[in-house]
């Protein structure tokens, strides 16, 4: 009996050091909500210290720019015993927002009551930021692909995803379209112009009335 209780303070003390050790923030709520324990990261994602946040709910985090329909569902579902996951905005100690993507998973007694919530969260603020500004940038393409306008040969000169200016958006096939057109069409422009040097005529002399041979004079 000794060995096995030791073992298994070993174990829940490894556990503790896992969620203590865990990148992202973790949280342990009651059936009420009412938060029990949060991990390090918890507080580096929300700036709320563990001793701010037990005794409260999860709404000290709350922005007032969610759905409240958002919370209603996710409620519904972990109370009925079934996990939610999905993203929510919410704002830390220092007043910023961020979007966290979150994951609640119920914990059950023997009989199958739900006794306890635990929250995984994930800061994905920037994933957002980089989603938003790459489909506003594919929006654009289409707009001017659908109005006609043509694609420069050297590309829009645009910002990426994360605001720095580079090359974008040669048109598709513009690689292929110069090798497919025929030899005549790919020459130079100049090709085909008579130089001096070849022999040929000089259109700019015979302008000026030098390329006609001297005409001889009546007697």
């Amino acid at each position: 009996m000794a060995i096995r209780t030791t073992l298994s303070d070993d174990l829940l003390q490894l556990q503790v050091m896992a969620v203590d050790a865990a990148a992202n923030a973790i949280v342990i709520t009651d059936r009420d909500g009412i938060i029990l324990s949060v991990n390090p990261a918890f507080t580096r994602l929300t700036g709320f210290s563990a001793a701010e946040a037990i005794g409260h709910t999860p709404g000290i985090l709350k922005s007032g720019v969610q759905e409240p329909g958002v919370y209603r569902e996710l409620w519904a579902t972990i109370r009925a015993g079934r996990g939610w996951r999905g993203r929510l905005v919410n704002r830390r100690k220092d007043g910023s927002l961020y979007t966290e993507e979150q994951t609640v998973t119920p914990v059950t007694n023997d009989a199958g009551a739900v006794t306890h919530f635990i929250a995984v969260k994930q800061d994905v603020t920037e994933l957002r930021e980089v989603s938003e500004r790459l489909r506003a940038r594919d929006d654009l393409f289409r707009l001017l692909l659908d109005a006609g306008v043509p694609f420069p040969p050297q590309g829009w000169l645009l910002e990426d995803a994360r605001g720095h200016r580079q090359e974008h958006a040669r048109a598709p096939d513009a690689g292929r379209r110069a090798h497919q057109l025929p030899r005549r069409q790919r020459a130079s422009p100049d090709r085909g112009r008579a130089s001096p040097s070849a022999g040929g005529p000089d259109p700019e002399r015979k302008a000026r009335g030098h390329g006609d041979p001297p005409r001889r004079r009546r007697a």
